[in-house]
C-alpha cells in the first residue's frame, strides 16, 4: 500500500472542541493564565449586571453552556486572567458554519477582557476568540449557545424550566438567580413564566439548514434523510453550488461482502471539491453492528472502490469524517482485532493509524479547536503584520506496515508561499509558513480572510480488507488548521499635500493629493474659513476634487482630504486655501535665485520672491550643466511651493538640495503660476559650482603572503579608497626598483641571485600575478604604493613570497617495491579499503589488490604493502599483538583461492590458513574475534570457527545457510560479548550464537528485509545494525531482538561504530554521516566532504576515530564523529580521463570527470598535482603557454598561461551540448568532438571555432592526428572517421569487428591503435585497414599512449598493458590495481603517467616497466 498525499498539520480526531462549553487555549511563553469566562447581562430594574459562568455540563452530548436570558446587544463576555491584561488582542465571533459575525469589541480592564458581543439572534451557537493577548501570542476561546428560557441548560425549553422559574417567583434578580430572570427585568416573576410557556418545546437549533439549496463562500449545513448531515465551512467553496443528500446506491461500487450496516447515501454533485475540509456525519446505533465487529465509514472512490474514512466523532452515536469532496457514503463493518494487513486475504480494521497536524507557538504545540458541529475553528490569527509559525505533520502507523512515500505539499487555502515539497520514507516533517496579511486577497474585508493548512494521507484501494467478503478498501486521513487573516492596513503616506490655489470668479478650482499605500480611499471635506468646522463633501472620493465655478463668497475657504488604507487607518491632509479674486495679473519675480558654490557632501539653498494676483504657486526645476532642459524637482518640504498667506502681496519660496560632485554646473530656477499665467513664468537660473574634497589614499585590504614552487605563480591583491584616480606601483621590499608597470618579464637582483619571472596585471593594477618564478625569488616580499597626487600616498604592509624547490619524486605508495608504478595522487593509494582494525596504538586497514595500510599516528603517515598474490582483502582482525588475520578472495587473473590468511609482519607477507573456494569467488569474507584465540568467520559457503588465534579453522556443522547473507562488502560478524556473536547481512538476516559460535539461532526481524552492511555493540550489549536509505535496527539485549529506528538519513549506512557507550556514529555511502548520543535511540545527520563509500569505522578514544572506504579514502574525526576531514585516498566521482603535456614537457594537465569536470596541473613532471579550481577536462596544448580544454556541457576554454587561468572562447548558443575530447594538431589548428556527430575546428590557436560536418549523428568520443593532416575520430558504434586535410572534411570507415571507439592512440605517422569494447585494433596504413592485436579479458579498453620509440602503455578494465613492438603485441602487468584506468600519456621516453577512477594518477620512470 502506498500513502500518497500529505499536506500540513494537528489531529482532528483528538481535537475536542473541549467536550465542554468552555474552550480555553493559552499557548505562550507568558505566565498569564485564563481562570474563567462569564456571560454578563444588565438587569435594568435592579441597576446591576449579573454574570453566568460558562461551565462544563457533562450531561450534554456536546457539553455546551447555555445563555438563557433576553437576547440583545447588551450581552458581554468577561474573560478573567490571573494577571494584568494590557492588550485585549484581536476579537473574532464565529457561528457554527465558521461565518464571521461583524461588530463587537474587546477592551482590557485590569485582570479582565470585556467583550461586547454583536447583536446575537436567539437560538444560535457562537464561538468567541481572542488572539495575541498582551501581544505575546496568547489565545483564549469560549463557546456557548443562546436559547431564551432554557434556564437549566438542557438545550430545550420545557416544563422543568417553568417549574424552576416558578420556584423563584417574586425574587429580586441577584447573582444566584440571574439565570431565571429570563426577560432581564430585575425580578423573577409572572412575565418570565409567561415567556417560558409561550416558548415551551423550543429546542436549541442546529446551524441553518440548506436542503437542495445553494451554499456559497459563507458555508452552511446540508441535512439529509435519517439524520445524515454535511457541514460546509466558510470559504470551502468560491462560487455557489447546489447540494443534495439522498438514499441512493445507483452508480455506487458493489456492496457484496461489505456487511453494510446502513443505506448508501449519495451526496451530490459527485466529485465537488472543497478548499477546506467539510464534515460528513451519519447516525449510528448499536443494533446496526454485529457482535465483535467494528463500524467504519466508507466513501466511494472514482475508480469504483470503497475507502475507509477516519472517524473524528467523539459521539458514539455518530460516525463522522473530514472530506475534501463529495461521493457515496455507507457504514461498513470489519474485525475489531487488527491484523497485519499485508497478509493476503486478511481481515483488518485500520487501527493504530494517526495523522497529526500540529502548530507550534514559541515551540509549544497548540491543539486544534472544533465547533459543536465538528468543524475546525481558527487556531492562528494573523493581523496586519507578517507572522511566521512552524508546523509539524506526523503520521503514525503500526510497525508492520510499510511506507513508500510521504509528501508535504502545502495548503489548499491558496495563500503563498506554500511549503516546499518533501518526499521520503520518514514520518515527521517540520516546516515553516509565513503569512503577510497585506498580500492576502480579502484580508482587508470587515471579517478578514479564512485560510487553512491541510494534511491528507491516503492508502490505496487494496490496503485493507473488510466484511465477510474480504472486500479490498482504501483508507484516508485528513485534518486541517484554519487561519484567520485580517489586514487593517498601515497608515497611508501623503507624499504631496493639496496646494493653495487662486482663481478668478467663475473659474474651476482643483485640489489634488498624492499618497502611497495599499487599497487607498479618499474623502474630501471643506469649511468656510480657518476657524470653521470641516463638513464632508458628498461624492468627493477621488484623489482630486474640483469646485466647478468659484465665487467671491468662496474666498478664504479651505479644503482637506482624508486618505484611508482601511476604515481604521486614515491620515488627513493639510488644509488647502482657495483665493477667489475679481481679476488677475501674471506673476512677477522680484527676487531671482543667485549662483552658489559648495563642496561635495554639503547642501545649498536657492530663494525667490514672486508677486501676482492672485498669489502664485511656485515650483523648482533643474537642468544639467550647460543646457536649458529643465525638469521639475520632487515636491518636498524643503523644495516645494511657497506657503505664505493668501492675503499677502507676494510669495517667498526656497529650495535646499544635497550636493554631489556630479551636480557641478547644474542650473536651478523657479516657475510661478496663477490663473493669469497657467503656463507659468520662469525666474532666471542660477548655476551651482561643486568642488570635491581631496581624500588621501587609504589601503582597506592588505596583500597576503603567497607560497609557490620554482616555475610556479603567485597572485597578490590590494584594495584602497581615495578621491581622484588611484595608481598602484608594485616592488619588492628593500629594492628601490619598481616592477614593470605593464605585463611582461622582469629580472631583479636578490640576495640569492637574480629573481626573474613574468608580471601580469589585472583589475586596474590592483592585482599582480608573478609567474615562472626563479628560486632566487624565495624569501622576498611584495609591497605596493597607492597614490592620487596627495602626498605621500599609502604603502602596504610587506607580503612574503615563498618559492619552494620542485619535488623530485612522489610520496605515494609504489605497487612493486620502491620503483615501477607509484601513486602521484591520491596519497597514499586508491584501492578500495574494506577492513579496519585498531590495537595498541596502531590502525591497520586492508582492501582490494592485496592492500595493507598501517598507521601509528592516527593517519598522519602510513606504511603501505601489497600482497604478491593480489588478494582482495574484505576484512581484518588483530586478535593478538603482532598477529593479523584477514579474509580475502582472488581475481580472475590469479590461480589462488579464497580463504583466511595470517600475517606476523604487519601485512607484508601472508600465510593461508583456510582454503575456502575458487579464484574469483567470495567464499569467506568476514571475520571477528572475541579474544586472542576464539574467532568466527562467515561467507557465502558457510560459517567457520577457530579457537587457536586463526591458525586452524573448522566449519560449523548444522549451521544455518549464509548463502546471499554475507558477501564481499555486505554483512559481517560482530561480537556482543565474550560468548555472544552475530552474523548479519542480506535479506535482513541476523543469526545469533550464545556459545561462541558453536550453535546458531535466527533472530531476524521479519519486517526488515533489506541488507545489513555493518553492526556494532557497546559494553552494555546495545547493538546497532545499519543498511540502505538510513535504515537502523537496534537491539538492547545483546542482539536477541531487533527493532527498526526511524532516522533522518537518506544515504545507505555502510559503517557503524560506538565512540563510547552512548555515542554511536554511522557513515553513509555518499556524503552523509549520522550520530546519536543516546545509544542509537535518536539521530542527527552530518556531512563529510569528498563523499565516498566508507566501509569500516573504528574509534581509539571517544573523540578520535578513522573511517576507510572506496578508492582508498581515509577520513578522520577528532570530535566524536560530529565532523570529519578526508586525509587520504581518492574521490568517489572523479575519473582522470585525459592528460596533456606541454611541448617542452614543463607542464602537465589532467582532466578529471567530476560532476562538471575538474582540471589538475603539475609542474613537477607529474610527481605532484594541484587543482586549478576550474571544472574543465580533456586538455590539449598548442604551445608551451597556449592550451585548450572543454566543459562537458558544451563550452570550450583557452589558456595563455599554461593552464593557470582560462577564458571561455566557445559556447553553443542553442543550449548545452556534450563535448568529449580535444586535440591540437599544430599551434594553430585544433579539433573538438562531442555528441550528435559534432566536430568543431579552429585555425587560430583556439580563439575561434567553427562546426565541421562529420556525416554521422552518434557520439564521437575520440580524436587524434597521426600527422599534421591525417586525423582519425570515432565513438560509440557510429564507425570510424578519417580526414586527410587536418579535419576540414571527413570520410566514414567501417572496420570489420570494431566494437565502437573508446580512444585512439598515435604510434607513428602511419600506425595507430583504437580501443573498443573488445580490446585493441591496429592500423599500419593510416587507418584504411585494421587488425585486432589484443582481446580484453574483463571488458573495454579505454586509453593508450606511445613514447616514440615503439613502447606503449594501454589502460582499461584489464589494468595496465605494455607493448615494446609498436603495439603489435601486449603483455598485461599483474599489478595490485582494483580500479579502472582511463588514460595514459608520456612525458618523455622513460616517464609515463596513467590516470583513472578516484582521481588516481600513477607515475612510472622506467618506461612503463612494472
Amino acid at each position: 500500500m502506498k500513502p500518497t498525499t500529505l499536506l500540513s498539520m494537528i489531529p482532528r480526531g483528538r481535537a475536542a472542541f473541549l467536550a465542554a462549553g468552555l474552550t480555553l487555549l493559552a499557548f505562550s511563553a507568558s505566565a498569564l493564565t485564563l481562570t474563567g469566562v462569564q456571560s454578563r447581562k444588565p438587569h435594568p430594574s435592579s441597576g446591576a449586571s449579573f454574570d453566568l459562568p460558562i461551565e462544563t455540563r457533562q450531561a450534554l452530548p456536546d457539553a455546551l453552556s447555555i445563555e438563557s436570558r433576553a437576547i440583545g446587544a447588551a450581552h458581554t463576555l468577561v474573560f478573567q486572567f490571573d494577571g494584568t491584561v494590557t492588550s485585549a488582542g484581536n476579537l473574532s465571533v464565529i457561528d457554527d458554519a465558521l461565518a464571521l459575525l461583524p461588530g463587537g469589541s474587546a477592551v482590557a480592564s485590569g485582570n479582565e477582557v470585556i467583550v461586547t458581543l454583536p447583536a446575537i439572534t436567539d437560538n444560535r451557537r457562537i464561538t468567541v476568540t481572542l488572539d495575541n493577548i498582551n501581544g505575546t501570542g496568547l489565545n483564549a476561546s469560549a463557546s456557548l449557545g443562546f436559547l431564551v428560557g432554557d434556564v437549566n441548560g438542557s438545550r430545550t425549553v420545557n416544563a422543568a424550566d417553568i417549574s424552576a422559574v416558578k420556584a423563584r417567583s417574586a425574587q429580586p434578580a441577584s447573582g444566584a438567580n440571574a439565570r431565571f430572570d429570563v426577560n432581564a427585568s430585575g425580578t423573577v416573576g409572572a412575565a418570565d413564566i409567561a415567556a417560558l410557556k409561550a416558548r415551551s418545546g423550543l429546542a436549541l437549533a442546529v446551524p441553518p439548514v440548506l436542503v437542495g439549496a445553494t451554499i456559497g463562500a459563507g458555508g452552511g449545513v446540508i441535512n439529509g434523510p435519517d439524520g445524515v448531515q454535511v457541514v460546509v465551512p466558510a470559504d470551502a467553496i468560491a462560487s455557489p453550488v447546489t447540494f443534495r443528500v439522498d438514499r441512493d446506491d445507483a452508480g455506487a461500487p458493489l456492496l457484496a461482502g461489505l456487511n453494510a450496516a446502513s443505506p448508501v447515501y449519495a451526496v451530490t454533485p459527485h466529485g465537488q471539491p472543497f478548499d477546506a475540509s467539510a464534515v460528513f456525519s451519519i447516525p449510528l446505533s448499536a443494533a446496526q453492528i454485529p457482535a465483535g465487529a467494528t463500524p467504519v465509514l466508507l466513501k466511494a472512490e472514482l475508480g469504483g472502490a470503497w475507502r475507509v474514512m477516519r472517524n473524528i466523532s467523539t459521539d458514539p452515536a455518530r460516525l463522522a469524517a473530514d472530506i475534501s469532496g463529495l461521493s457515496y457514503f455507507v457504514i461498513g463493518t470489519c474485525s475489531s482485532v487488527p491484523t497485519d494487513f499485508w497478509t493476503i486475504g486478511g481481515v483488518d480494521c485500520p487501527a493504530n493509524h494517526e495523522l497529526r497536524l500540529t502548530m507550534l507557538d514559541n515551540d509549544r504545540a497548540v491543539q486544534v479547536l472544533r465547533g459543536p458541529n465538528g468543524v475546525a475553528l481558527p487556531l492562528w490569527y494573523v493581523t496586519d503584520t507578517p507572522q511566521t509559525r512552524d508546523f509539524i505533520v506526523d503520521w503514525f502507523r503500526p510497525t508492520s506496515t510499510r511506507v513508500d512515500q510521504v509528501s508535504v505539499l502545502g495548503s489548499r487555502g491558496g495563500f503563498s508561499p506554500n511549503p516546499a515539497s518533501v518526499t521520503g520514507g520518514t514520518f515527521a516533517r517540520r516546516f515553516t509558513i509565513t503569512i503577510d496579511p497585506a498580500q492576502i486577497p480579502g484580508a482587508n474585508s470587515a471579517n478578514g480572510r479564512l485560510l487553512r493548512v491541510t494534511a491528507v494521507a491516503e492508502y490505496n484501494s487494496t490496503a485493507f480488507r473488510i466484511g465477510t467478503g474480504n472486500v479490498p478498501v482504501g483508507f484516508s486521513f485528513e485534518t486541517d488548521i484554519p487561519i484567520l487573516v485580517r489586514y487593517n492596513g498601515v497608515l497611508p503616506t501623503i507624499t504631496a499635500q493639496p496646494a493653495d490655489i487662486g482663481v478668478i470668479v467663475g473659474q474651476q478650482a482643483g485640489f489634488t493629493v498624492v499618497a502611497s499605500g495599499a487599497n487607498l480611499t479618499y474623502q474630501w471635506s471643506s469649511r468656510a474659513n480657518a476657524n470653521a468646522a470641516f463638513a464632508t463633501i458628498n461624492g468627493a472620493t477621488s484623489p482630486t476634487y474640483t469646485l466647478p465655478a468659484a465665487q467671491l463668497a468662496d474666498h478664504g475657504a479651505q479644503f482637506q482630504v482624508l486618505v484611508c488604507s482601511s476604515p481604521t487607518a486614515c491620515v488627513p491632509s493639510n488644509p488647502a486655501t482657495l483665493s477667489v479674486l475679481a481679476s488677475a495679473s501674471a506673476p512677477v519675480f522680484t527676487l531671482n535665485p543667485i549662483d552658489r558654490s559648495a563642496v561635495a557632501g554639503q547642501t545649498v539653498s536657492f530663494s525667490v520672491i514672486a508677486g501676482g494676483q492672485p498669489n502664485p504657486q511656485v515650483k523648482w526645476q533643474s537642468a544639467p550643466a550647460a543646457t536649458t532642459t529643465f525638469t521639475d524637482l520632487p515636491v518636498q518640504a524643503n523644495c516645494g511651493p511657497g506657503t505664505q498667506s493668501v492675503y499677502s502681496s507676494s510669495v517667498s519660496a526656497s529650495c535646499t538640495v544635497p550636493v554631489s560632485i556630479g551636480d557641478n554646473g547644474k542650473r536651478y530656477r523657479a516657475v510661478a503660476t496663477n490663473v493669469a499665467a497657467p503656463g507659468g513664468v520662469s525666474s532666471t537660473f542660477a548655476t551651482l559650482t561643486v568642488t570635491a574634497t581631496p581624500v588621501a589614499p587609504q589601503i582597506t585590504q592588505q596583500p597576503a603572503a603567497q607560497t609557490t614552487i620554482v616555475g610556479g605563480s603567485a597572485t597578490f591583491s590590494v584594495a584602497a579608497t581615495g578621491t581622484s584616480t588611484l595608481s598602484y606601483t608594485w616592488r619588492f621590499a628593500g629594492n628601490p626598483a619598481n616592477l614593470p608597470s605593464v605585463s611582461g618579464g622582469f629580472a631583479l637582483a636578490a640576495p640569492g641571485g637574480t629573481c626573474s619571472g613574468m608580471v601580469t596585471y589585472s583589475n586596474g593594477n590592483t592585482t599582480l600575478t608573478l609567474s615562472n618564478l626563479s628560486a632566487a625569488c624565495d624569501g622576498l616580499a611584495l609591497i605596493v604604493t597607492v597614490s592620487n597626487g596627495i602626498s605621500p600616498g599609502a604603502t602596504s604592509n610587506p607580503a612574503a613570497l615563498a618559492v619552494n624547490a620542485i619535488p623530485t619524486a612522489t610520496s605515494g605508495a609504489c605497487l612493486a617495491g620502491t620503483i615501477g608504478w607509484c601513486y602521484a595522487t591520491p596519497l597514499p593509494q586508491a584501492n578500495p579499503l574494506g577492513g579496519l582494525v585498531y590495537r595498541s596504538g596502531t590502525f591497520t586497514a586492508v582492501g582490494r589488490g592485496g592492500t595493507t595500510l598501517r598507521t601509528s599516528d592516527t593517519g598522519n603517515t602510513w606504511q603501505t604493502s601489497f600482497e604478491p598474490g593480489r588478494a582482495n582483502w574484505t576484512d581484518v582482525a588483530n586478535p593478538a599483538p603482532g598477529l593479523l588475520v584477514a579474509a580475502g578472495w582472488f581475481s580472475v587473473f590469479s590461480t589462488q583461492n579464497s580463504g583466511i590468511f595470517t600475517s606476523t609482519d604487519g601485512g607484508v607477507t601472508w600465510t593461508r590458513r583456510l582454503d575456502a573456494g575458487f579464484p574469483g569467488t567470495i567464499a569467506v569474507s568476514k571475520l571477528a574475534f572475541a579474544d586472542a584465540l576464539v574467532g568466527v568467520a562467515a561467507g557465502s559457503l558457510g560459517i567457520w570457527r577457530t579457537d587457536d588465534g586463526g591458525q586452524t579453522w573448522s566449519s560449523v556443522s548444522n549451521a544455518p545457510s549464509t548463502a546471499g547473507v554475507v558477501s564481499g562488502f555486505g554483512g559481517g560478524v560482530a561480537w556482543a560479548d565474550a560468548t555472544t556473536v552475530l552474523i548479519y547481512g542480506g535479506q535482513g538476516t541476523i543469526l545469533r550464537s550464545t556459545d561462541a559460535g558453536l550453535n546458531w539461532t535466527d533472530v531476524s526481524n521479519p519486517a526488515i528485509t533489506s541488507t545489513y552492511y555493518d553492526m556494532a555493540f557497546n559494553s552494555a550489549g546495545v547493538g546497532i545494525a545499519v543498511g540502505p536509505s538510513g535504515q537502523v535496527a537496534r537491539s538492547s539485549g545483546g542482539g536477541d531482538n531487533w527493532q527498526e529506528v526511524i532516522t533522518p538519513m537518506s544515504d545507505a549506512g555502510t559503517a557503524v561504530a560506538f565512540a563510547d557507550d552512548l555515542t554511536v556514529v554511522v557513515m553513509g555511502n555518499l556524503s552523509q554521516t549520522m550520530r546519536s548520543i543516546d545509544a542509537g535511540q535518536t539521530w542527527n545527520v552530518g556531512f563529510i566532504g569528498g563523499g565516498s563509500n566508507e566501509y569500516r569505522l573504528r574509534f581509539t578514544t571517544p573523540m578520535t576515530g578513522l573511517a576507510v572506504g572506496a578508492f582508498g579514502q581515509i577520513a578522520r574525526t577528532v570530535d566524536g564523529g560530529e565532523s570529519w576531514s578526508v586525509i587520504g585516498g581518492g574521490i568517489l566521482d572523479k575519473r582522470v580521463t585525459g592528460m596533456a603535456v606541454s611541448p617542452s614537457g614543463s607542464v602537465v594537465l589532467a582532466g578529471a570527470i567530476a560532476n562538471a569536470g575538474l582540471l589538475l596541473r603539475s609542474i613537477t613532471s607529474g610527481a605532484t598535482w594541484v587543482s586549478t579550481g576550474t571544472r574543465y577536462t580533456a586538455p590539449s596544448f598548442a604551445s608551451d603557454q597556449v592550451a585548450i580544454a572543454i566543459n562537458p556541457d558544451g563550452r570550450i576554454v583557452r589558456s595563455t598561461d599554461a593552464g593557470q587561468t582560462w577564458t571561455v572562447v566557445y559556447e553553443n548558443l542553442l543550449g548545452p551540448q556534450t563535448l568529449t575530447n580535444t586535440t591540437m594538431i599544430t599551434a594553430s589548428i585544433g579539433l573538438v568532438v562531442g555528441d550528435n556527430g559534432r566536430i568543431l575546428r579552429t585555425t587560430d590557436g583556439g580563439m575561434n571555432w567553427n562546426v565541421t560536418p562529420s556525416g554521422i549523428a552518434g557520439v564521437i568520443r575520440a580524436v587524434r592526428c597521426l600527422t599534421s593532416t591525417l586525423c582519425l575520430a570515432g565513438g560509440g558504434y557510429s564507425g570510424l572517421l578519417r580526414s586527410t586535410d587536418a579535419g576540414a572534411s571527413w570520410s566514414l570507415l567501417n572496420p570489420a569487428g570494431m566494437a565502437g571507439v573508446n580512444s585512439i592512440a598515435r604510434v607513428s605517422d602511419t600506425i595507430a591503435i583504437v580501443a573498443d569494447g573488445a580490446g585493441w585494433q591496429r592500423t599500419t596504413d593510416g587507418g584504411q585497414t585494421w587488425t585486432r592485436v589484443y582481446t580484453a579479458v574483463l571488458g573495454s579498453q579505454l586509453g593508450a599512449s606511445f613514447n616514440g620509440t615503439g613502447i606503449g602503455i594501454a589502460v582499461g578494465y584489464d589494468g595496465i598493458l605494455r607493448s615494446t613492438d609498436f603495439g603489435l603485441s601486449w603483455v598485461r602487468q599483474n599489478l595490485p590495481i582494483s580500479f579502472d584506468l582511463y588514460s595514459a600519456t608520456w612525458l618523455n621516453a622513460t616517464t609515463v603517467l596513467a590516470g583513472g577512477e578516484g582521481g588516481a594518477i600513477l607515475r612510472n620512470l622506467q618506461a612503463g616497466a612494472p
